[in-house]
C-alpha cells in the first residue's frame, strides 16, 4: 500500500474536515503522514494515529520570503518521507504540495479546493498583485495534480475559463461531507423564533447582513433571538471583537464564539442561517441540514448547491439584508413551514452529504480504495 502524504494549512482543519477521512486511510492499509501547522486544535490529532509534522506555514500571510520559506519545508520533507501520493487541502497546500510533489517523484498527486477564499471572491482584490501572484502560481503547480477537485461547478469552471487546469484534469465532490450519526435531530425543546450563523466572523459569511436583518427583525419582533457562533479571524476582512461587543451591547445579537460542539446551540435554533458571499461548500449548512433545521441562504455558488428555494431552505440574494429579513420572518411566523424544511433537509443530507459516501466517491476517484468498496 502506497505513503501518503496529506497536506492542510491548519490542524482545525484536520480535526473538523478530515478526521475520517484518516481514519478510512488507515483502514484500508494505507501509511499516512500529516503535515500541517500547529495550532490549538493540533492535540485533537493524537489519536489518530499517524506521523504529524508541523508545517512553519502562515495561513493568511503574504510576505514573499515566509512564503517561499514554507514551500521549501514542504518540498525537503516530502523528499525525505518519499511518498507515493500526495493529498492536499485547500489554496496554499494545492499550490506548494503540487510542487513538493513533483520535487520528490510522486506517482500521483491530488489537490482539493474546498472554496475560493478572498483571493478570487473579493472583487477589490481579483486583480491585485498578490491575487495575481496566486493565479500564476497556481497555474504552474496544478499541472503535476493527476485530478483536481472542486466542491461545486462554479468553482471549477472559474478556474477553467481562468486557463488554470484543464477541464479533463477536475471533478466535482459533494463538500467534505457531514457525519450525520454524529450530528442528527437533538430532540431539544427549540426556542421559537431563533437564527443562528455558524462560520469564522468574516465579512464575507454575510454577518454583517445577518446583524441588519436581526435589528430589522427585532423592531417587529421583540421576542426573536439571533446567535452567532464561531472564532474572531484574522484575516483582514474579519469582524472585529469590538464591532461584535457592539451589536451585544445594543442586544441584536448574542455571541457564544468559538466552540468545540456546535451542536447544543444549532439544536435549539429555529433554523440556521449563512448568508456567504461564496462557498465551497458550506460545512456549517450540511450540519444545519443533518440536524434538521430549514436554513436560509445566499444564491451562491456552494450554498445553492446544497439548498433548494423552498424545498429544504430559503434562498436570498447577497449581500441584501433586506431580503434575508423577509426570509427570516417567513420562517419566524410559520413554523410549519420550518419543520416540513428541516424534515427534507435531513433527508437530503443523510442521502447525498453523509461524510462516508463522500470519503467513498473521493478515495475511488483517487484509486486508493477498490472501485467495488462500500
Amino acid at each position: 500500500m502506497p505513503r501518503i502524504l496529506l497536506v492542510n494549512n491548519t490542524s482545525v482543519y484536520v480535526h473538523r474536515f478530515r478526521r475520517q477521512l484518516i481514519e478510512r486511510l488507515g483502514a484500508a492499509g494505507h501509511e499516512v503522514v500529516l503535515v500541517c501547522p500547529t495550532d490549538a486544535h493540533t492535540h485533537k490529532l493524537n489519536d489518530l494515529g499517524v506521523e504529524r509534522i508541523d508545517w512553519p506555514l502562515r495561513q493568511h500571510g503574504t510576505h514573499p520570503w515566509s512564503e517561499l520559506k514554507a514551500a521549501e519545508f514542504l518540498a525537503r520533507t516530502a523528499k525525505r518521507v518519499r511518498p507515493q501520493v500526495v493529498l492536499n487541502f485547500t489554496l496554499k497546500p494545492a499550490i506548494y504540495g503540487s510542487f513538493a510533489a513533483r520535487r520528490c517523484s510522486a506517482q500521483s498527486c491530488f489537490s482539493v479546493f474546498t472554496g475560493l477564499g478572498y483571493y478570487f471572491t473579493d472583487p477589490a482584490r481579483f486583480n491585485s498583485l498578490p491575487t495575481r501572484a496566486m493565479r500564476g502560481l497556481l497555474k504552474l503547480a496544478l499541472p503535476a495534480n493527476d485530478a483536481v477537485f472542486f466542491q461545486n461547478p462554479a468553482d471549477r469552471d472559474l478556474f477553467v475559463r481562468m486557463g488554470l487546469i484543464r477541464a479533463d484534469r477536475t471533478r466535482i465532490v459533494d463538500g467534505s461531507g457531514v457525519d450525520t450519526r454524529h450530528f442528527q435531530p437533538s430532540g431539544d425543546p427549540v426556542v421559537p423564533g431563533s437564527f443562528v450563523l455558524v462560520g469564522r466572523m468574516l465579512a464575507e459569511k454575510g454577518v454583517r447582513e445577518f446583524v441588519a436583518a436581526a435589528r430589522s427583525i427585532r423592531a417587529v419582533h421583540p421576542h426573536s433571538r439571533f446567535w452567532l457562533v464561531g472564532g474572531i479571524d484574522t484575516s483582514s476582512s474579519a469582524i472585529t471583537r469590538e464591532e461584535i461587543r457592539a451589536w451585544e451591547r445594543e442586544k441584536t445579537i448574542e455571541y457564544f464564539g468559538e466552540v468545540d460542539d456546535v451542536r447544543p446551540i444549532v439544536g435549539k435554533a429555529s433554523a440556521l442561517v449563512l448568508p456567504s458571499y461564496r462557498e465551497g461548500m458550506p460545512r456549517s449548512v450540511l450540519e444545519g441540514m443533518a440536524m434538521g433545521k430549514a436554513v436560509v441562504v445566499t444564491d451562491v455558488p456552494g450554498c445553492s448547491d446544497c439548498v433548494t428555494d423552498g424545498v429544504n431552505g430559503l434562498v436570498v440574494p447577497p449581500a441584501n439584508s433586506q431580503a434575508l429579513a423577509a426570509a427570516m420572518s417567513r420562517l419566524l411566523v410559520d413554523s410549519g413551514l420550518g419543520d416540513r424544511m428541516g424534515a427534507m433537509s435531513r433527508q437530503i443530507a443523510v442521502e447525498r452529504y453523509d461524510v462516508q459516501r463522500i470519503n467513498t466517491s473521493f478515495l475511488k476517484a483517487c484509486g486508493l480504495i477498490s472501485a467495488t468498496a462500500v
